[in-house]
């Protein structure tokens, strides 16, 4: 990751607590996991930067730690030429590798239309629909994987839809049906390969986003909620089933935009009700020429939007245990950040997908530190447990309401031109329960803007 300027802010704050004021400021420290998927970690320069409060930054010091894992930057909904019906020659499975390389990525997930990859030339046509195959590059998508090198597999985005052509019931399409993301996790044993199998996307009208869930379960998928709030109404998610695994919070059309806004508080609502929805982040790339931050805002760029995973290696069983804990970040190409908690003595307590449980009254250590392409807000953010206005009901396209309380904010960069690195430590006294997560925010009147990266939740049991 280059930037144009270095810039490593180091402090350690005593802030609010998640429902309480906080006393001492603990012992001074510095240094960090590494900062950015695949990058080496930069060493923190000496404090005596001051945060917003007025607390002097601890003089920077080598903090050694290990949480024996690796950051893998992944895309996990992109289309490849010849399987979906709306991409160019030019993103074969091998071009969408060789890009995927140049941008940092280490995963990526092909996600072709269901209801186009049963036809050889990728197009939507009734001799295409409920027949597969549905994973039409399994196999080159392995011969182009070289663990500790870069992964990819062959998943599928499943496309029912309401109606199709003028003279349809219900045409033009304007009830949700879901776009699905299916993300194979057993390669060995995954059913989607199966002679004869096929995801049933037609007739029109009458599939449902949920009917899909459980067919993705069933055959050994990860179930991922695409752009659940959409311009193309047809392609929200229904909730017709809460099963799902994960919700793309940030889909790269638009770059961030309220649609993503919305589907980021559905995923927080998640959390709140006790549901631990792994967010993702994904380009929902076309075209793989297209180069990052393209003028065209429909024609996304490979990577734009990314899931970074914490996996406990390079390999493809490492990056499903990564998401099915719940060790990510999601973030665009040129920035990251990282969340981790540690005890009062700083031992490691949980990052990011984890829950924590201890004595009321303790304090927790949260670590956060990354790197920021241009100026941002970097906060810790909260919500309670419950507090989830939930209008989510089935056939509804209404998104849920929550309200996120920053804990602690630091604004000195917000409106740099630079990039630079940041790494902070936030002393939390903990007197309820709580859920938090990391992000940098740039506060814009219009959140059509690429420089965001968001942690997934960790939650906080007092007992």
């Amino acid at each position: 990751m280059k930037a144009t300027a270095k810039r490593l802010l180091c402090v350690l704050v005593c802030a609010g607590a998640l429902l309480s004021a906080c006393g001492e400021t603990g012992i001074a420290a510095d240094g960090g996991p590494a900062a950015g998927a695949g990058t080496d970690a930069r060493g923190p320069d000496a404090g005596g930067d001051k945060t917003d409060g007025g607390v002097d930054a601890a003089q920077a010091d080598v903090w050694s730690f290990d949480a024996g894992g690796v950051w893998l930057a992944g895309d996990m909904h992109v289309h490849a030429t010849g399987a979906s019906h709306d991409t160019d020659d030019l993103s074969h499975p091998a071009d969408i590798k060789r890009v995927a390389l140049e941008r940092g990525l280490q995963f990526v997930v092909l996600t072709d239309h269901s209801d186009a990859t049963g036809c050889a030339k990728g197009k939507i046509a009734p001799e295409c629909m409920n027949v597969g195959p549905e994973f039409p590059y399994w196999d080159e998508a392995a011969a182009l994987s070289e663990p500790g090198v870069f992964l990819m597999a062959d998943g599928n985005e499943v496309s029912p839809i309401q109606a199709e052509k003028k003279g349809d019931p219900g045409y033009p399409p304007n009830e949700p049906r879901g776009h699905l993301g299916c993300v194979p996790k057993d390669l060995k044993t995954f059913g989607g390969t199966a002679p004869g199998f096929a995801f049933v996307d037609r007739p029109v009208g009458e599939v449902s986003g949920g009917q899909n869930v459980q067919v993705i379960h069933d055959i050994g998928g990860l179930a991922v909620v695409h752009h659940p709030f959409n311009i193309a109404v047809w392609t929200e998610y229904d909730w017709t089933s809460m099963e799902y695994d994960a919700i793309e919070i940030w889909n790269g059309g638009l770059r961030f935009d309220d649609g993503d806004l919305d589907g980021m508080n559905a995923w927080l609502c998640d959390w709140s009700q006790g549901k631990k929805t792994v967010p993702t982040g994904s380009s929902d790339c076309h075209r793989v020429g297209t180069p990052l931050e393209s003028d065209d805002l429909m024609d996304v760029a490979l990577g734009q939007a990314r899931t970074s995973v914490y996996a406990r290696d390079f390999t493809w069983p490492g990056v499903i245990e990564g998401l099915n804990a719940g060790h990510v970040a999601v973030h665009d190409f040129d920035n990251m950040i990282e969340l981790w908690a540690l005890d009062e003595a700083g031992e490691f307590l949980g990052m990011p997908g984890d829950e924590i449980d201890l004595p009321a009254g303790e304090t927790i250590r949260f670590v956060i530190r990354g790197h920021q392409r241009r100026g941002a807000s970097v906060l810790l953010s909260a919500v309670r447990p419950g507090s989830c206005e939930d209008h989510r009901e089935q056939g509804g396209t209404t998104p849920p309401s929550i309200e996120i309380t920053d804990v602690f904010e630091n604004d000195d960069q917000l409106w740099s031109r630079k990039a630079f690195d940041y790494h902070f430590e936030v002393d939390v006294p903990i007197e309820d329960d709580g859920i938090v997560f990391a992000r940098t925010w740039r506060k814009l009147d219009s959140s059509l803007n690429n420089d965001l990266a968001i942690t997934n939740c960790l939650s906080i049991r007092a007992r």
